[in-house]
């Protein structure tokens, strides 16, 4: 699979951008042609243009996906059946519908860029998600392929940075976001045993208990520290999640053949393992274990 393609988070938003010359340019304009039109619009918007490296993923789902199927399309034919071949092949290829739906906006998207002087779209389009054939999203049949206890175990070890390696213990052991951890201040979210996080969001705030063995490991951590966030540098300011996965978290996956990293509690019930899941350093607790889902690099 090449470099860029990569899976869009659910729910992503695609962009519009109206371009205005479909009435003074020939109107005979392919998927291909005006997909690079608005790319390149994507790109120069001012202070509203987008991230390089999300133009880069709106470019990989072209490149990759969209252009071998519908590239030499005339968009005044792209309509409901001319979408359903790529929907069916990206179905084939294990896309879950929530990123087929987003690559279909995408076309959506390029055929409303072409309008003409007035923003007026050129071939205005009523979409139903119905005549698609986009496949329906069961509970039972989601892919979830999880990392094994010996490979979270394997992710901790590679980590070399104290404060890096006690962060995603906390993770693991917590099930909390990582950027939720980065918000926590020693004296004010964290139990004097170190056993409790109270971990406060915009909507609500948590409690969460950790195995007496994380709650010792983040005492050597804070080391007599009364104040501040648990995470800083070293001057005391916030750490940034961007950096954390760019130079801690992504290469220790990628050197274990790994591409992505995220996690959520189930039901222990539900795993087929109750070792623990950091040797070491994590045992579970209470009736719920961690399963850490990822994505073979391909």
């Amino acid at each position: 699979m090449a470099l860029f393609d990569s899976r869009f988070s659910s729910g992503q938003h695609v962009p519009p951008f109206h371009y205005g010359d479909g009435a003074t340019l020939s109107i005979n304009r392919t998927i291909g042609t005006q997909g690079e039109i608005w790319l390149t619009g994507l790109a120069n918007r001012g202070s509203a243009s987008l991230n390089p490296s999300t133009t880069a993923r709106y470019a990989g789902a072209l490149h990759n996906w969209i252009y071998p199927v519908l590239g030499d399309l005339n968009l005044s034919r792209v309509n409901h059946a001319s979408l359903r071949p790529l929907v069916q092949q990206m179905f084939h290829a294990g896309f879950s519908t929530s990123t087929i739906k987003t690559y279909v906006r995408i076309v959506q998207v390029i055929v409303a860029s072409f309008t003409d002087l007035n923003g007026e779209e050129v071939y205005p389009r009523r979409w139903h998600s119905t005549l698609l054939g986009l496949p329906g999203i069961h509970g039972g049949q989601r892919s979830a392929p999880c990392f094994s206890s010996d490979l979270v175990s394997a992710i901790v070890n590679y980590e070399k940075s104290p404060r890096e390696r006690t962060l995603f213990i906390s993770a693991a052991a917590s099930g909390a976001r990582i950027g939720e951890l980065l918000g926590l201040e020693i004296g004010t979210h964290i139990s004097p045993d170190c056993t409790t996080l109270r971990i406060r969001t915009r909507n609500s705030m948590r409690e969460v208990d950790l195995h007496p063995t994380v709650g010792s490991l983040l005492r050597r951590y804070i080391a007599g520290r009364t104040s501040g966030l648990l995470f800083s540098t070293l001057s005391g300011k916030p750490l940034h999640l961007a950096n954390i996965l760019k130079h801690h978290l992504h290469p220790a996956l990628q050197s274990l053949g790994y591409l992505q990293f995220h996690y959520t509690l189930v039901p222990k019930e539900e795993l087929t393992s109750a070792e623990s899941l950091l040797k070491d350093n994590l045992t579970p607790y209470g009736n719920t274990q961690l399963e850490l889902r990822g994505r073979l690099a391909e």
